[in-house]
Order: C-alpha cells, then structure tokens, then sequence
C-alpha cells in the first residue's frame, strides 16, 4: 500500500504552483504527510515476484519519507534552487473541485499514514528514497532555474 506519490510534486496538480515558488497543498501546517518514489514501489513490485510465496497475501505499507509541507518545501527550494514557499490551500477550495479529494486531504490531516519506515526498509532490505534523495535526482519538468 503506497503512500502519497513522491512524484505528484512535479505532476500538473502541484508544478505549476511550484514553478511560480508556491507549494499550494491542503494539509495543516504541523501534518506530517509520508511519501514514497515510484521507482521504490517498483522495487518493492520486483520483491513480491521473487519472493511470492513469502509475500503471497502479504501487506507492506510503502513510505520512504515523511515531511510537513514546509519541511517539503524547504527540500524543494533546495533541489530546485529557488524559495519555495508552502501555503495551505483551503479545504473549501478543493472540496468544490473535488469532494473525493477534500476527502482525502481531510482524513490525511486528522489521521494520515503510518507506515513503519524503518522497520519495512529492516525487514525487507530495501531502503526507500527520502524526498531529499529524489528531489536531486529527479528531472524535473522544465529547467529550475
């Protein structure tokens, strides 16, 4: 069970506020939000084909990272090499776009994800990017600059 797509940051959903310093998002200041890179689902996909009958039925939560969105951001001025600044879109915003997603937004900031990061990574041997790690290797949708 993946947790929130690393690679929604560069998808048309959020680049484009990123693009203009913005990481517009609709989670509390305090709520920590875990994530995980696609490729560490791929690697965590391969792992279930090689040891199928170990994990026949098995349920792994996947995250390799957790971070508030200003700790987000802050990764991602860096990799970008820009201030980015994180504001808090309003639940009412998303909500008349998008009751499903509100919904989601809702429930990630009063309950969230819970995926032991080190224990999965322990157990399974496989070390999950932190956002900083895929932020620099990511390439990203435009030049950063």
């Amino acid at each position: 069970r993946p947790a929130f797509f690393m690679e929604n940051f560069k998808s048309p959903w959020l680049w484009p506020g990123l693009e203009k310093g913005r990481l517009d998002i609709a989670l509390k200041l305090g709520t920590k939000l875990q994530m995980v890179a696609a490729e560490d689902i791929a690697r965590y996909a391969l792992l279930a084909f090689e040891k199928n009958s170990g994990l026949n039925r098995a349920v792994i939560d996947l995250a390799g990272d957790e971070a508030t969105m200003p700790e987000a951001a802050a990764v991602l001025s860096e990799a970008l090499g820009r201030k980015i600044q994180y504001y808090e879109t309003p639940i009412a915003d998303v909500r008349a776009a998008s009751p499903e997603m509100a919904a989601m937004f809702e429930w990630f900031n009063r309950v969230g994800l819970n995926a032991d990061i080190k224990e999965v990574a322990k157990k399974h041997g496989i070390q999950a990017l932190t956002l900083k790690q895929w932020a620099h290797k990511v390439k990203w949708p435009v030049a950063a600059h």
